[in-house]
């Protein structure tokens, strides 16, 4: 700008001479698209480098910018898969663990170090009374999630209790976490059993009446589910 006369002493802008607001995002330097803004160590801004597409932005920690990273996988559900009995089934064999049939599933875990959730529910009824149903959880052929037993005393998963003849129905479940260390296809499956005394047949699902009375006598549902939890 030409003066007339003895030029003006430089004087440096301070933030007093602007107005809030007054810049617009037209009146900045130009970047590079997908950077964001940040401030350094010594307060001055600097710019974060552009992510790829699903990752996150983490601090570093003090004195060093953020940055886009891939999201920690742990803790994720990586899939879920369930087998639903909707129909009946029944057992008359006494002491005899045996598979419940529509009650096992299979799953391919993506990777050696996840975790299985088993979530299994059961509802049962039995025909008479004296006798014991329980129930086990087997990863394809061996036991899971049983009790430690002593003296003549045979450890269960869950459901070890009376049932109670008639009408009555009971809910039994179970949750248990497993590490099968694999990525290959893995079984993980339900077993029940009578125990005790007593000439009765157990039933999953009904009542031992099963007599079709209005307000007694329900059919239910039964299931297992399994969760692949990723490390």
């Amino acid at each position: 700008m030409p003066y007339i006369g003895k030029s003006p002493t430089p004087v440096p802008l301070s933030a007093s001479d602007l107005n809030d607001d007054i810049i617009s995002l037209a009146k900045m330097a130009g970047g590079t698209d997908g950077n964001l803004i940040t401030y350094d160590a010594s307060g001055n801004p600097v710019a974060v480098a552009t992510g790829d597409d699903g990752q996150v932005l983490t601090s570093a920690g003090a004195g060093n910018p953020c940055l886009f990273e891939a999201a920690a996988a742990g803790g994720k559900i990586g899939q879920v898969v369930q087998a639903f009995l909707p129909t009946t089934v029944s057992i008359a064999v006494l002491n005899t663990w045996t598979d419940i049939a529509g009650l096992s599933k299979a799953i391919t875990p993506s990777a050696t170090d996840s975790k299985i959730l088993i979530s299994a529910v059961t509802y049962g009824g039995m025909s008479g009374s004296g006798s014991c149903m329980t129930f086990r959880l087997l990863r394809t052929s061996t036991v899971i999630g049983v009790a430690t037993g002593g003296g003549g005393t045979q450890p269960h998963g869950y459901g070890s209790h009376q049932h109670r003849a008639g009408r009555a129905q009971y809910c039994d479940n179970i949750q248990f976490i497993d590490s099968p260390s694999t990525t290959s296809a893995t079984t993980y499956k339900l077993q029940w059993n009578i125990e005790y005394s007593g000439s009765t047949t157990n039933y999953l699902n009904r009542t031992g009446d099963d007599n079709n009375s209005p307000g007694y006598d329900g059919r239910t549902c039964s299931s297992i589910t399994l969760w692949e939890i990723l490390a």
